[in-house]
């Protein structure tokens, strides 16, 4: 009887120190904090290359509306519409303005433009970040007799 008892408990024993199925709990435990952090890493970087695209659009603007090539509204008209062409963004808003100063060197086009981060819908495909206002600010030297 004691020998039944011994293997038994040897049995016990050794059962406790299985590990099979241990690395598949821990991938479970893992995969979902693995998940979001290549979203967010995926997201942020669709978000970075849209703000980008927005400042070099300003700028574009900023400096056509400085240098006489267009008017305000046409400036505006550009931004969005090349928003548009790019990101799929209708909703984007342009300002654009021309700020006088009481030097020659004052004086500045300021474009200013504000899109929903949920204009981006089509590219953001897990929307972890559709609550944000993606805003980008240019500003060019502008004389007025140009």
């Amino acid at each position: 009887m004691s020998n039944y008892f011994f293997s038994r408990w040897a049995w016990a024993r050794n059962a406790s120190r299985d590990e099979r199925g241990a690395s598949a709990v821990e991938f479970a435990l893992i995969a979902p904090i693995i998940f979001v952090i290549f979203t967010g890493i995926i997201e942020g970087s669709l978000l970075l290359h849209a703000w980008g695209n927005m400042q070099d659009v300003g700028r574009q603007a900023a400096r056509s509306a400085a240098i006489g090539e267009l008017t305000k509204a046409q400036a505006e008209t550009l931004v969005k519409n090349r928003m548009q062409a790019s990101h799929g963004a209708p909703n984007v808003t342009a300002t654009v303005t021309f700020e006088t100063g009481t030097q020659l060197i004052d004086n500045a086009v300021v474009v200013s433009i504000v899109m929903p981060a949920a204009e981006l819908s089509k590219v953001l495909p897990f929307g972890l970040f559709r609550t944000l206002n993606l805003t980008s600010t240019s500003r060019m030297h502008w004389e007025m007799g140009a």
